[in-house]
């Protein structure tokens, strides 16, 4: 029993980031719903995340934003707020080997790139509540911790950079009492190539459930919904050109 228990370790284990150069398109997608206002915000972003290798020992990413489509339920600010998103346009960081954010490598130019756009959002946007934004962007791209916490959130990148890329048992919950949540990862299919994390648990009054999906190291997709007392966020993370619906060909490769 105990070598059987080694050996499904030893499979999880297999799931580590690629030794290769491979780039990948995602569709990234936010959903939050505020009971009260009847206010909704959407947003939707083409993504294309490349593993550019190891460099100087350190796994190096690339995160290129070609798309995004925001709406909202007031129809406010729409403009600015694209403006504003496009400022991490293109982002290049280092990771850990759990997928985890440890430096902003192009973070001087994102720093010279928010100057000029804000200089050019000054003369068109006035107010105090802009003025004040402006600072707390200010703040977050100056700072490179504040930056990597913001690009771990589930509206930036979180999804991906989850850090769930690590050695979990298979089939058996896990409890982290420094956290409150709960972690279980499975095989989803007979030949073991595709991996199921769940996680769920509580912060304060939020609880959150999520759900990921692994084909031989590669995201295939995530989801992340955050129910809290009159407000409901959900998001998620979907790998294009690869499967029409993953659901199906996870039950086809389970029954078949």
């Amino acid at each position: 029993m105990k070598e059987e228990y080694r050996f499904f370790i030893h499979d999880f284990a297999n799931l580590k980031l690629p030794t290769e150069v491979r780039s990948r398109m995602f569709q990234y997608s936010t959903d939050i719903y505020m009971e009260e206002s009847q206010k909704r915000v959407l947003n939707c972003r083409k993504l294309k995340i490349s593993h550019l290798g190891k460099v100087e020992g350190k796994h190096r990413f690339q995160i290129i934003t070609l798309d995004i489509d925001i709406r909202n339920t007031e129809k406010r600010n729409i403009r600015l707020l694209k403006k504003l998103s496009y400022l991490f346009d293109d982002v290049l960081v280092e990771v850990d080997e759990i997928l985890r954010i440890t430096k902003v490598i192009n973070q001087p130019q994102l720093i010279n790139r928010w100057k000029n756009l804000k200089l050019g959002l000054l003369s068109a946007y006035k107010g105090e509540s802009v003025e004040h934004y402006f600072k707390t962007i200010d703040d977050v791209v100056e700072n490179e911790k504040m930056l990597i916490e913001f690009l771990h959130e589930h509206k930036m990148f979180g999804l991906f950079f989850n850090g769930y890329v690590q050695n979990f048992p298979i089939d058996k919950k896990i409890y982290y009492e420094e956290t409150g949540f709960f972690l279980w990862a499975g095989f989803k299919n007979k030949d073991k190539s595709y991996v199921q994390i769940q996680v769920h648990g509580f912060q304060g009054e939020k609880k959150i459930t999520e759900e990921y999906y692994f084909e031989e190291s590669n995201l295939l997709d995530a989801t992340s919904t955050i129910s809290e007392i009159g407000k409901l966020s959900k998001y998620k993370l979907t790998q294009l050109g690869l499967r029409k619906n993953l659901q199906e060909t996870l039950k086809k490769h389970y029954n078949g």
